[in-house]
């Protein structure tokens, strides 16, 4: 008679060396979105604002991946991409404004 055989057990598996194991809560990029797209909108009357709020729409894009990797809220990647996205819409109203009431005949370019 044989003894009788037990199943192996698993054991844990530690992760691959150079790897970071996914933390929740929010990502850098979607604080960064949030970021570029606050001062973006304070700042969008002129043209400071218009990079940040450029960098807010595309931080905004890309934290919107990875906070689905790691399973945090749409808050924050949001409002910085609607945000930034507002920001630009006044700048662009901001210069039809400003070209369409200057009167280019009287422009001196002595």
């Amino acid at each position: 008679m044989q003894p009788p055989t037990t199943a192996p057990v698993a054991q844990p598996v530690a992760p691959a060396a150079g790897t970071v194991p996914i933390q929740p809560g929010q990502g850098g990029l979607a604080i960064a979105a949030f970021v570029c797209g606050l001062i973006g909108l304070l700042t969008s009357w002129c043209c400071i604002g218009i990079p940040l709020a450029i960098a807010a729409v595309v931080c905004g894009i890309l934290g919107k991946k990875e906070a689905e990797k790691r399973g945090a809220s749409n808050w924050m990647w949001m409002t910085g991409l609607i945000l930034g996205a507002v920001a630009l819409v006044i700048f662009v109203i901001m210069l039809i404004i400003g070209v369409a009431s200057t009167d280019f005949n009287t422009i001196n370019t002595n």
